[in-house]
């Protein structure tokens, strides 16, 4: 199920202005759901097995799995795509496409050496 049918047939169901889809970077970051404010009640993501999470949960588990997001994580200028797992999470294209920095983020991709990540740790008190 593709995540338009899956969104044009809650809206239906539902009477709601909805978009839902999973999450293109990587399965584990679950589905999401853009309700209009008006029509959360409607909608009833409970009914549907979803749990409405905080925007810090999320963005916990987000990070936890390596998903860096937004200008505060991806500083333009300090780090290339590849650094930052972009194309692990589908966002770079090594076949199409004529971006800024396109052809040493494919040299780096294909000699394969790319020299630092972003990557989860958990620091525990001791």
């Amino acid at each position: 199920v593709n995540s338009f049918e899956v969104s044009e047939n809650a809206a239906a169901a539902r009477g709601a202005a909805v978009v839902v889809f999973q999450d293109p970077r990587h399965l584990d970051l679950g589905v999401r759901a853009v309700v209009a404010t008006d029509k959360v009640d409607k909608y009833h993501a409970d009914k549907a097995g979803w749990a409405k999470v905080s925007e810090m949960v999320y963005d916990q588990y987000r990070m936890s799995r390596g998903a860096a997001q937004g200008p505060e994580e991806l500083l333009a200028g300090n780090s290339t795509p590849l650094e930052c797992n972009l194309e692990l999470f589908g966002a770079v294209s090594f076949e199409k496409g004529c971006y800024v920095g396109q052809e040493l983020t494919a040299r780096t991709h294909f000699r394969g050496q790319v020299r630092k990540r972003l990557i989860p740790f958990l620091i525990s008190p001791s």
